[in-house]
């Protein structure tokens, strides 16, 4: 990165590269929240694939997980491609969806029908966040709080950060950096898929290069 021109200096410059964690068993069960299950034999391969792109992409990256067997899990392959330890972050969790917390889809549609298509709509992008109050669920404003709290902290942490997290979290982080005045959007978030954010001291974050394994 390079310095602007109002002569700030680069190295007090931010990025942040929000990546989605490799396939793991929890999501060939197609389960809900839950403390995570290993990765698949695939989720291995795509999290290996991404640590070698990342040797370009971000060779002194600070690599951060959100508490999650499966994230934590690709958090390392990258760590110990790049040489870099894995924080792991305990305040920035997957939105809980209460009684159906760990539920198949299958088993959610059957037990709480409305709750599950409305999810559903949301994760397909017809529709804004869910807004539906599920019984026993983490409030939206509490999660908007952990994004909010994990960017603030970016700000005593100038370089490049890669963040390792679900897809509930990233679209959370995708749509505060935006700045996205309104509920938030949907979007597909592949497998070890990434977006790349930057900024200069006190400017605003600017979405940059994404990229989606081959």
């Amino acid at each position: 990165m390079k310095a602007g021109s109002n002569g700030r200096e680069a190295k007090r410059s931010n990025a942040l590269i929000l990546v989605r964690h490799g396939q793991s068993h929890k999501n060939r069960e197609h389960r809900h929240g839950g403390s995570g299950l290993p990765l698949t034999e695939e989720g291995r391969r795509q999290a290996i694939q991404f640590a070698s792109d990342a040797r370009r992409l971000c060779p002194d990256a600070r690599i951060v997980s959100i508490d999650r067997t499966h994230c934590v899990e690709t958090a390392q392959i990258i760590g110990e491609t790049l040489g870099a330890e894995v924080n792991v972050d305990p305040d920035l969790r997957p939105f809980y969806l209460g009684v159906m917390d760990g539920l198949s889809e299958a088993e959610a549609a059957q037990r709480y029908p409305e709750w599950a298509a409305a999810i559903a709509d949301w994760r397909r992008g017809f529709s804004g966040w869910p807004s539906l109050t599920i019984t026993g669920a983490m409030s939206e404003d509490a999660f908007h709080a952990s994004g909010q709290q994990f960017l603030g902290k970016l700000d005593d942490q100038p370089g490049v950060t890669v963040l390792v997290a679900s897809r509930s979290i990233l679209i959370m982080l995708w749509n505060m950096m935006r700045a996205y005045d309104g509920p938030h959007v949907a979007r597909p978030w592949s497998f070890l898929e990434w977006v790349e954010f930057t900024r200069a001291p006190a400017d605003p974050w600017v979405e940059g290069r994404t990229q989606r394994l081959s």
